[in-house]
């Protein structure tokens, strides 16, 4: 009977000789836990995550230099707009681009607001 081989791509050994078992049967490793702990546990949140959250469950659609301003200092210039992108990125956060306010232009300003799964981040970290 041989020793079995680690299956890399499954993060596995298989056909792992142990007392009782038949050839065939997985035996688990550390990279299986990591994806379940991966799948059930909720990312974590930054405190400026946070407040941006719980402002746009008050106020409702905003724009990112509104969040600075109703912030009252807790988030920078520079945090929110990076924050906001990871936010979107985890599906936390939805944004429209409005129209530019000078014709011609292409400056554009985007209305951001919360998606069910922000709403519920939000929820769970207050």
């Amino acid at each position: 009977m041989d020793g079995g081989h680690y299956d890399s791509a499954w993060g596995v050994w298989r056909n792992a000789p142990r007392d009782g078992w038949g050839t065939g049967e997985f035996v688990l490793t550390m990279s299986y836990f990591y994806w379940i702990t991966r799948w059930f546990m909720p990312a974590k949140l930054t405190s400026s995550q946070r407040c941006i959250l719980a402002l746009l469950a008050r106020r409702g659609a905003c724009y990112g230099a509104d969040l600075v301003e109703a912030s009252h200092g807790a988030v920078s210039a520079n945090e929110v707009y990076q924050d906001l992108r990871e936010l979107r990125e985890k599906g936390r956060v939805v944004h429209q681009d409005d129209p530019p306010l000078i014709p011609g232009t292409v400056l554009n300003r985007r209305r951001y607001w919360l998606t069910r799964k922000g709403q519920k981040a939000n929820r769970n970290t207050q």
